[in-house]
Parts: structure tokens; sequence; C-alpha cells
């Protein structure tokens, strides 16, 4: 009807993806729309795939409705979307060729030109791993593995999805599987999770329906800043600021995915069991302290930002200073954000070395010490909650002269 139409419009554009997208012209709404005409069988017989193959162009991670054509036995639609993507970026060589070839060659695989992938608003499962902490040198394996196992169950079920007729949940989920895979999903790729949301919203079962107004929620509302007052356990903050990325790969491996190819294609329990170990691996989540070098926002400031008011603002002059640090080391304000702590301070003429510990157990951060007014040193940091965290300082020899919690 008509009415559900207009809610389902109104719906859509209050969610967090569409406003980021009005908010600054962004085009992704343009790029979700390609893939899921052509997943959906829209266009013409002769030129389905086309509009995949297109988008991908674009942007590389539709590139994944190309192999999802493979898997669901739509072999000219695969081929034709190939076509397509081979096609525009041959024109973008014959336009601009030197920017072609420098896309192709370094620039595609530097995806830190866009900014910083560890904050909050990349989306991504490469975003929350970064957030997590986890080591460089194991970084790449690990997103790796994590990403083709969703992409493949994401795929499994679409093709499953599509023998049963249903174009519009195979499409919308290897979308979800677009989001959670790709190294960046800032907010406005995410539109596909909310359209996911929805079709849960619309779902028979009671309990599709409440997991999709939960993922309506989450990709509407900043859960981490709305509910930062009660989220007092890291592992539940972390959870929070992460909701959109846990929703598109509970999307693919829980909600149209995993569980659903585990009751189809093998009948046993221990799928069951499986399944059951995933959701209780979730919960703990929140339940448990995040891992000891984990820190969404952490950042420590240097000399370059030494005359910004909001980095530097313990205190206004050296006499100031000097009183803030009287009769100890180390001397600190702090300053609480929606999103995040500021740690602001001076240091006397012993310390000549800081360092900031997240959690117990987790790896020091250099803090730098600068020289804020002549002979007089301070330090400031950024960091997602101050819970667990430990503020060390060392003189020359390396001796402990102070151990803070901030």
């Amino acid at each position: 009807s008509r009415a559900v139409v207009a809610a389902t419009a109104c719906a859509l554009l209050v969610s967090a993806p569409a406003q980021s997208n009005l908010r600054f012209g962004q085009v992704s709404v343009f790029i979700v729309l390609l893939a899921l005409v052509d997943a959906l069988g829209l266009t013409p017989t002769r030129l389905r795939g086309v509009l995949a193959g297109v988008a991908a162009a674009i942007k590389l991670t539709p590139l994944l409705f190309v192999v999802f054509f493979l898997v669901a036995r739509r072999r000219d639609d695969f081929l034709r979307s190939v076509a397509a993507f081979v096609g525009c970026g041959l024109v973008g060589l014959a336009a601009l060729p030197s920017d072609s070839v420098r896309y192709w060659t370094s620039a595609v695989a530097a995806t830190s030109r866009i900014g910083d992938l560890a904050s909050l608003g990349n989306q991504s499962v490469r975003g929350m791993l970064l957030r997590v902490g986890v080591e460089q040198s194991v970084l790449p394996v690990l997103w790796l593995a994590i990403v083709a196992t969703i992409c493949a169950v994401a795929l499994l079920r679409a093709r499953q999805l599509v023998l049963a007729g249903d174009h519009t949940r195979a499409g919308v989920l290897v979308g979800c599987a677009t989001v959670a895979a790709s190294p960046v999903s800032w907010t406005h790729h995410q539109l596909w999770t909310v359209l996911a949301a929805m079709l849960l919203v619309a779902a028979d079962g009671a309990l599709q329906r409440i997991a999709g107004a939960a993922l309506f929620v989450a990709m509407t509302l900043s859960l981490g800043i709305v509910l930062a007052p009660v989220s007092t356990r890291p592992g539940v903050q972390f959870a929070l600021e992460n909701a959109r990325t846990l929703g598109a790969v509970a999307v693919c491996c829980l909600g149209f995915g995993g569980v659903a190819v585990a009751a189809l294609s093998v009948r046993r329990r221990v799928w069951w069991r499986a399944a059951a170990a995933g959701a209780a691996g979730l919960a703990l989540v929140a339940l448990l302290p995040l891992p000891a070098g984990a820190d969404p926002t952490f950042k420590a400031y240097s000399a370059a930002d030494v005359r910004n008011p909001r980095y530097f603002y313990a205190c206004a002059s050296p006499s100031a200073c000097a009183a803030l640090v009287s009769g100890s080391a180390v001397g600190f304000r702090i300053a609480h954000e929606r999103t995040k702590v500021r740690v602001n301070g001076v240091v006397d003429a012993a310390v000549a070395r800081m360092e900031y510990r997240s959690a117990p157990g987790g790896a020091p951060r250099l803090i730098p010490l600068v020289e804020w007014f002549p002979g007089q040193r301070g330090f400031s940091f950024r960091s997602a909650t101050l819970a667990h965290g430990r503020l060390t300082a060392y003189d020359m020899a390396g001796v402990l002269v102070a151990d803070l919690s901030p």
C-alpha cells in the first residue's frame, strides 16, 4: 500500500547511511541501486549484469556481485558484468591515462590514503580489527580469513535464495557482505545493512522482527554515544561502538546466512552447536574486558599540535603549568567528550619518558613530551576510555617516577 511505501521511505531516510549520503553528497545510494537492480533481475535480459559491472568500476566492492552471478548460475550475467567492468576501466584509461595507471599500480592498495581506518566511522571488519589492536603482522592474514568466510557463507546462502526465487534477500545479503568485507566502510557505504534491517522487520517470525528493529536502531543512532552513560564496561562500550559492523556480519552469518545454510545443507546437530557457540562468543564480547591493545580512538599529540588549545589546554602560562605540577612529577587535567576522553598535562624536569597502557597487559604507547613554554614540557593524548588506563613516567635511568590512573 501507499502507507507502507511512505513509511519505508521515511525509515530509510532517517537512517545514518542515508543522512550521510545526503549531507556529504555521496554517490553510494546510486551504487547500491545499480547493483540491486541487477541482482533483482529488473533490467532487460540481454543487459543483466551490466549495471553491476558499472557499479564495480565506480567502487570496487560491488565486484562481489560479479562473483554472485557466477555462483548463482547466471553465467551470461557474469560475463556481461565482467565486460562492463573492464570496458569502464578502458574508458578511464583512455580519458585519464596517468591517473588510471597510478590508481591500478599503487593507489588501489593504499587504503590508508582516505583517512584513519581505525576510526569509528569505518564500520568494516578490518576497521574493527584495527580497533581491537590486532598486530600489523597478523592483521592481513586474519582479516582475509574472516572476510573470505563471511563472503563464502553469504554467497552460498544467496545462491539458495535465488534458487528459491527470493532475489531480494539474495541481493541484500551479498550487499551486506560487501560492507563487512571492504577494507573501508564509512557510514554512507552501509545502506545495505539498512535494507537488511527492513527485510527482517517485514519477516514473519517475531525473532526476526525484533532483530531487524534492533539493527535498524543501530543503523540510525550512534549507540556508543547514546548509551555512553550506562556502558560502563569496556566490552559493552566496544560492542556498542562496533554495532554496525557486528550487525552486518550477523546478517551474513546468522540472519540470512550461516544458520540457514547449516539447517538446509547438513541436518546435523554439530552445525547447531557451532551456531550456538558463535552466538555465545558474540555475547562474551560485551561481558569481557577489551583486549589489552584495544583503544578505538587513541592518539598522542606532538609538537606540531602544541598551539592547538583543544589538545593543550591544561594551563595557559608558565606559572600555571608550574603550579599544576607542583609537588609531583606529573600533573594533568581530563576533558570528557561524547566519544573520547582527552588527557592533558605537564611534567617536571625528572621525567624523561611517558607511556600509557589502555588496559592491564597491553603494549605501552609512547606519549611525546613537548616543550609547551620555554623550559616547561607537557603532553596530550586522547583515548576511548580511561576505565583501565595507566599512565607511567620514567626518569633518564628508566626508573619509575609516577604511576597514575587517569
